[in-house]
């Protein structure tokens, strides 16, 4: 698989944040329902989180949940400077297989918002990274699953070696284990 430009993945959309700066400090926007370029997402947010990263070269992901637990997500890095990455899973997509990625930066105020059937992940670029998430689907251990990030179909170049990494994620299956694995639940066969 190959990859491809971020906002060729449809659905995928890069937003820049409304910052406004005042005396009393800094007030920052990043998600609007209703202004989204595209159009909002989902609007039942079932989870917000965080992840704070210790390392640089920590990778997490690249996650995905399948149906009938797929989810949105709105990713944002609120301290330190991440190289976020999706592959997209979807079996009806042009770019499916294809992978994508962007920097994500707290200096630079953005959220990456991804579509059902995105495999996500990143590497941590600076250490102390914390990264925000909203999801539109409860987590749901039995139909989660964990693209290996080192998988050779993918060949994605992470910038820096590999730190810290969970077990899970060490080992995560491979892109076509995936995507048949997927073919089971889009009716097209098992």
């Amino acid at each position: 698989m190959s990859k491809v430009d971020l906002l060729e993945i449809k659905g995928v959309q890069l937003c820049s944040a409304k910052v406004v700066i005042d005396p009393r400090g800094t007030f920052t926007k990043f998600y609007e329902q209703g202004v989204r370029p595209q159009g909002g997402f989902d609007p039942y947010i079932t989870s917000l989180m965080t992840a704070s990263n210790n390392d640089s070269g920590t990778i997490r992901g690249l996650h995905f949940q399948v149906p009938p637990f797929e989810e949105e997500k709105v990713i944002i890095c609120l301290h330190g400077k991440i190289l976020d990455v999706i592959v997209d899973l979807r079996s009806d997509s042009p770019t499916r297989g294809d992978w994508a990625s962007i920097q994500l930066s707290s200096d630079e105020p953005q959220s990456l918002c991804l579509p059902m059937g995105i495999a996500h992940g990143y590497q941590t670029l600076t250490p102390e990274t914390t990264v925000f998430y909203a999801l539109t689907s409860e987590f749901n251990q039995e139909n989660a699953y964990s693209l290996h990030y080192a998988d050779t179909d993918l060949n994605i170049p992470w910038p820096l070696p590999a730190r810290q990494v969970s077990a899970k994620d060490a080992t995560g299956i491979s892109l076509s284990r995936a995507l048949l694995l997927l073919k089971g639940h889009d009716g097209s066969g098992s």
